[in-house]
């Protein structure tokens, strides 16, 4: 953690900015985390075709 802060720092960006925006991304990683811990485990749903127009052929093909 502290070679992010220095390597970010010594980029112009003040130690606290660098800080404040880890800790901001930490919370939000955490919020994240704690909602849904393994997004990979989720099922896909496959996408509906259940729309008003989805039986209709376009204008463009022939039905």
């Amino acid at each position: 953690m502290a070679d992010v802060i220095d390597r970010f720092a010594s980029e112009g960006h003040g130690t606290a900015v660098v800080i404040e925006t880890l800790q901001d991304v930490l919370a939000k990683r955490q919020l994240a985390y704690d909602r849904d811990p393994d997004p990979a485990e989720d099922s896909i749903d496959e996408p509906s075709n259940a729309w008003p127009a989805a039986d209709r052929p376009r204008p463009d093909q022939k039905g």
